[in-house]
């Protein structure tokens, strides 16, 4: 089980909000909060990791998978990650 304390708690905060407002965001949006770019082939995985780790947790509490509230820009559509988690 993955423990609150285990997740990115400035991106996790984002995606609350994000969810909240009924709106979307953009994985180059929150990366920065993780002093990371999409750019960056590692720094793809590392966010990809941090939204798997936030989806896994809120699946835990029987909640949807909060990472659907973030896009990729060029696509408008979840990332892979996202459909392999689900």
């Amino acid at each position: 089980m993955i423990a609150f304390n285990e997740l990115h708690a400035a991106i996790y905060e984002k995606l609350v909000e994000v969810a909240k407002s009924r709106t979307v965001t953009f994985y180059s949006d929150i990366a920065p909060l993780a002093g990371l770019d999409m750019i960056d082939p590692d720094h793809r995985t590392q966010i990809s990791s941090i939204l798997g780790r936030i989806s896994t947790y809120e699946h835990q509490l029987g909640h949807p998978m909060l990472s659907a509230v973030v896009l990729l820009k060029e696509k408008n559509s979840t990332g892979e990650g996202f459909f392999s988690l689900a």
